[in-house]
């Protein structure tokens, strides 16, 4: 069974909830109406498991680096999957519309999906 962890880690932008299984991070929640997002039930709290994410989180929020070297472990459909793949892919500090990553995906009629993947 694949564990799946999470912590609340007070940041400049609110409390995210960082969630992350065996296989890496799964997702970071950015809060809702000022509050965290809640813990699904099947989650169980444990920072230890967490403390590569979140000692790379601190250093970014404090200006130290700008990328993150992190296993990943985010679920989604195989489109998604390509679209986060690509999104790794641009530089600090670049932007490109959501037309210009579907071009890159190889979709380029599919900006609005795209859009909604992110």
């Amino acid at each position: 069974m694949n564990s799946v962890t999470y912590h609340l880690l007070d940041s400049p932008v609110g409390t995210l909830t960082l969630v992350a299984n065996d296989a890496g991070l799964r997702q970071i929640n950015f809060p809702q109406n000022g509050k965290p997002s809640a813990p699904d039930s099947g989650w169980h709290e444990d920072a230890s498991a967490l403390r590569e994410t979140i000692r790379q989180l601190r250093a970014y929020f404090a200006g130290e680096i700008e990328c993150f070297d992190l296993p990943l472990a985010p679920s989604g459909t195989a489109f998604q999957q390509k679209v986060w793949s690509d999104l790794r892919k641009i530089p600090y500090g670049e932007t490109i519309s959501y037309g210009e990553l579907a071009k890159r995906i190889g979709n380029p009629n599919a900006s609005r999906a795209v859009g909604l993947a992110n």
